[in-house]
């Protein structure tokens, strides 16, 4: 894991890659590739417009491979301090939104996502601690999964959070994400609850969701 480079998100050179990633891990099934690329750009700047510290893996010819954002509660989002990237952050995340909600074949997408964001939301309330800092958002590029880039990832948040003297974090997930990955790093799981998925007045929708997946909080002592 030494040898892993990892230095802090530049917009210009990582966005675009870092959704092309994201868009080939979670949203690779969705009804074309304009709406997956929709979809990703939803969810991470959901996530990115409120990251405090932002930090990529990277490979020899300096791409990034791998992502976390978190934040510590505490300092300004990164994207408010470039009013440039800010307003385009912000843009790009309420033109996905809308397109998505105009789209027809976006739907189920859309539905999905509300459903995913509320839910997120109800489990951010059972936090024992919310005022902790947050690992908001973790992804590798999956073509070299298993190299060491999440532990990487997770050292370097670490290392943030160390610096500014924190000594307790906690991430949210759900079952259909690695969650071994994190019971392998002996975080501790303090809550694993049902979430419900149910759009029974959509028939295109993959109801084998609804039941199934779990929502799980981890809280990490450093």
């Amino acid at each position: 894991m030494s040898d892993i480079k990892i230095r802090n998100f530049h917009w210009g050179k990582d966005f675009k890659r870092i959704i092309k990633i994201v868009q080939e891990v979670w949203f690779f099934d969705a009804p074309t590739k304009r709406i997956g690329y929709l979809n990703a750009l939803n969810f991470m700047l959901h996530y990115l417009n409120i990251a405090t510290h932002i930090v990529v893996t990277v490979d020899e010819h300096d791409n990034a491979t791998g992502i976390l954002g978190l934040t510590t509660k505490q300092d300004q989002p990164l994207f408010r301090q470039n009013r440039f990237i800010c307003c385009k952050a912000r843009a790009l995340e309420f033109t996905s939104k809308v397109a998505l909600y105009f789209w027809p074949q976006a739907l189920v997408s859309r539905l999905f996502n509300g459903i995913f964001f509320e839910n997120y939301q109800k489990l951010r309330k059972m936090v024992p601690n919310p005022q902790d800092p947050e690992f908001l958002v973790m992804i590798v590029d999956p073509k070299i999964k298993g190299k060491g880039l999440g532990r990487a990832l997770v050292q370097a948040g670490e290392d943030i959070l160390k610096s500014k003297g924190f000594n307790q974090y906690y991430l949210l997930t759900d079952s259909s994400c690695d969650v071994g990955f994190y019971e392998r790093l002996k975080m501790d799981k303090v809550l694993d609850v049902s979430l419900c998925f149910d759009i029974k007045h959509e028939p295109a929708y993959d109801h084998y969701l609804v039941g199934f997946l779990r929502g799980l909080i981890y809280v990490r002592n450093i």
